[in-house]
């Protein structure tokens, strides 16, 4: 899968940083879910690179939702949005698109 741009990184007080990733969720919510499902991610995280974020995956139709891992990455020179781990990712959403009946792996 192609990481997705991060519209911003914001420098925080004490050497920290705050990472904007709604646009590179959103990017995948349009790309790899297509209306079937929908992210809750956090706006912004701590952290730049290499950092991992929860995120909650929801069915558009039912109530199904899944706990899913998104990783902060660099693509090009440029901070983007990844998954944390792709099978598991796609594991969520065949189980969050099929209601829960999905077959365990």
């Amino acid at each position: 899968m192609a990481l997705v741009p991060v519209l911003a990184v914001f420098a925080a007080g004490c050497g920290g940083e705050r990472t904007d990733v709604s646009g590179g969720v959103k990017q995948i919510e349009d790309n790899l879910l297509q209306g079937k499902a929908t992210l809750d991610c956090p706006k912004e995280i701590d952290g730049g690179e290499g950092t991992v974020f929860d995120c909650t995956l929801k069915a558009t139709s039912g109530d199904t939702q899944e706990k899913v891992q998104l990783k902060v990455a660099k693509e090009n020179g440029e901070l983007a949005v990844a998954l944390a781990d792709p099978k598991k990712f796609g594991a969520a959403v065949a189980n969050v698109v099929s209601g829960g009946q999905a077959a365990p792996e």
